[in-house]
């Protein structure tokens, strides 16, 4: 070959390494934002008809992980590789109990915190060697003339995965069970020095609290528990400095919200329409319910909710992800 040639050879291979250049560009571009998506996905659990499933934060990969359809409250490990939830499959009790099983799939392991009749509502610990959660114990159960009346010590408590020894945190004794939970959806910030917890159940009042180790209060909201407005399902940000929670509707035809509230100054910023958020995608995005317009309506039909993504950037448009899905939790 003559340099002539050559060099002829060399334009024409530039002119078609060029040409794949910007075909690859095209291509991604016309992908869009739903390749970047894919990058970014972490994993997520929620329940479907009372069952436990996991699933990617971008919605792909949905795989059915328990059969009992007495299944609820899924937490997810912070590596991803364990799920927690309560269910109401032991009947020995009477209350929920807590199991254990891998990501993948595979058997149950129940988790049985030591002197506790019933836990529920679990969550890991940023090490993944403990968990967060509801307890009931010192259990009494007085026999009336025409009812039963039960009353326990209830606890947001930590407790060691291993060796089922418990801490409590914040417990509130003889509380009177058929009034409900007063402490719900507890969680570890992620340098494992603070907790967050929802109190009270109700659909007109209520709101989270955020105390040390010690159950010292650092801050509530509202600051006024008489306030009309809930604040319910706190969830810390990665880097601690926010939390994330939702305001459930108490009037029919209103619609719950979503807030991201500043850790140090308690201001909240509105974020979306929903319900039970969670971060994902360490922090970029979050995943929460949102009800179809036809289930809008209070009563029985509000159970039916679908899951959307949200990415924590200015001018992002939440994406339906997953139909027919609720408590979501992710990484």
């Amino acid at each position: 070959m003559s340099f002539g040639n050559g060099l002829l050879s060399l334009k024409v291979m530039g002119k078609l390494a060029t040409a794949t250049l910007l075909f690859l560009i095209a291509g991604l571009l016309a992908l869009g934002s739903n390749s970047v998506v894919a990058a970014q996905a972490t994993k997520l659990v929620f329940v479907r008809n009372g069952n436990i499933w996991v699933a990617y934060s971008n919605g792909t990969g949905a795989q059915q992980l328990t059969f009992s359809g007495q299944d609820r409250q899924p937490a997810l490990s912070a590596d991803g590789r364990w799920v927690a939830f309560t269910s109401g499959r032991a009947k020995d009790s009477g209350f929920g109990q807590i199991f254990l099983m891998l990501a993948g799939g595979g058997d149950l392991k129940p988790f049985r915190p030591q002197g506790m009749a019933g836990a529920e509502n679990p969550a890991f610990a940023p090490d993944g060697l403990s968990l967060v959660f509801v307890g009931l114990s010192n259990l009494i159960v007085q026999k009336g003339r025409e009812d039963e009346q039960a009353r326990a010590t209830m606890s947001v408590s930590l407790a060691e995965l291993k060796s089922g020894q418990v801490r409590q945190i914040k417990k509130h004794p003889h509380t009177n069970l058929d009034f409900g939970y007063i402490y719900e959806a507890p969680v570890m910030s992620a340098d494992g020095h603070l907790v967050a917890y929802q109190q009270s159940g109700s659909d007109v009042s209520g709101g989270f609290e955020v105390v040390n180790l010690k159950g010292e209060r650092l801050f509530r909201l509202p600051a006024d528990p008489q306030e009309g407005t809930p604040y319910w399902r706190p969830r810390f940000s990665p880097d601690g400095k926010e939390i994330l929670c939702y305001s459930p509707a108490t009037m029919e035809g209103q619609a719950d919200f979503i807030f991201l509230v500043d850790v140090a100054t308690q201001e909240k910023r509105q974020i979306t329409e929903g319900a039970r958020p969670t971060f994902v995608e360490e922090g970029r995005a979050i995943v929460f319910e949102r009800r179809p317009p036809e289930y809008k309506l209070l009563g029985e039909e509000r159970s039916r909710a679908d899951l959307w993504r949200l990415e924590l950037t200015p001018g992002a448009v939440a994406q339906k992800i997953i139909n027919d899905g609720a408590q979501p939790a992710g990484q």
